[in-house]
């Protein structure tokens, strides 16, 4: 099984970081499986959860491999860690600069979302030249993230739309959509249609 990907118009190895308390175990799955062979390399290791929490922050990894059961952290935990909005301030997702695809989703999975591969949907969007009293609730989801789309009032900007795979408790019909002006993130939000629906900001759902 190859664990290749296409990134940048070419292939790169998956990097996988591997997480387990028992040193012997660890080890093990460090060394016997021929990551190589299988297009993908080892970016990092950790017997203690709670610290590999940052590693994996810093290191980006496209898997974490992980034991469930741990003294200091269970496995599930570690990962929803990873996830939370806590941890997505740590990411400090750059948004100048996103230019192609691959930048689009690298910068929804700095937010902490698994998206498709590729756009649902991408528009055009002129923004009004002045915001009436209608826009005041999505101006304000905007500013809590420190967006401020009135600076682009009168703009044409691009709204490119995700299919959001780990939404909590919710499986389909979740939406992230970020909004672009010449290469660069100016706003954004998750939303669903489906039943009452709802709207949030980029960041993942904090762990209650």
């Amino acid at each position: 099984m190859k664990y290749e990907k296409m990134r940048g118009g070419k292939m790169e190895k998956i990097k996988i970081f591997l997480v387990d308390d028992e040193a012997i175990i660890l080890k093990g799955l460090e060394t016997t499986y021929s990551w190589d062979k299988m297009g993908a390399v080892v970016a990092g290791t950790s017997r203690n959860p709670r610290k590999a929490v940052d590693e994996i922050l810093e290191k980006r990894p496209d898997i974490v491999i992980t034991d469930i059961r741990m003294k200091q952290m269970s496995g599930l935990d570690l990962i929803q860690d990873v996830q939370t909005a806590q941890a997505v301030v740590q990411l400090q997702a750059n948004p100048e600069n996103v230019k192609t695809n691959d930048d689009r989703v690298a910068y929804l999975e700095s937010c902490g979302w698994l998206v498709g591969e590729e756009a649902a949907n991408q528009e055009d969007i002129r923004l009004p030249d002045v915001f009436d009293d209608s826009y005041e609730a999505y101006l304000t989801l905007q500013e809590s993230q420190g967006f401020d789309l009135t600076q682009y009032a009168g703009k044409t900007i691009q709204r490119y739309t995700y299919a959001v795979k780990n939404f909590p408790g919710l499986q389909e019909n979740i939406w992230a959509s970020l909004l672009l002006y010449q290469d660069q993130v100016i706003g954004g939000e998750v939303y669903s249609n489906q039943g009452d629906g709802f709207m949030q900001g980029l960041a993942y759902p904090a762990k209650q």
